[in-house]
Order: structure tokens, then C-alpha cells, then sequence
């Protein structure tokens, strides 16, 4: 096994096919879905419609 060295970053990137990874990609996706308070944000920043925004995020 080659010697890996963390330097701060979440715990299972190193391999994104581990389970740490996957359980970690889960969480924060869930985390973005439910954040409903910076689609108006990003709609100014692209210049996507607020709903279209919305529905990608949902």
C-alpha cells in the first residue's frame, strides 16, 4: 500500500469510489437540495430563471 498523506481535506476524497466518499457526497448534496435561500443568488449570478434554478436544485 503507498503511503498517503492527509492534509485537511474530507476524509474518503482521496478515493471518491469508497463508501466515505459516497456517504460524504450524500450528506452535502441533501444539504444543497435543502438550501432553498441561495437560488436567488445564483440566478442573478448566471442569469438563469429563479425557477429553473429551483427546479435543477429540487
Amino acid at each position: 500500500m503507498k503511503d498517503i498523506q492527509i492534509s485537511g481535506g474530507i476524509y474518503g476524497a482521496l478515493d471518491p469510489d469508497s463508501k466515505e466518499a459516497s456517504k460524504h457526497a450524500e450528506m452535502y448534496y441533501e444539504r444543497i437540495r435543502r438550501d432553498q435561500y441561495d437560488v436567488d443568488k445564483i440566478s442573478e449570478n448566471t442569469g438563469y430563471e429563479y425557477e429553473k434554478i429551483l427546479h435543477i436544485k429540487n
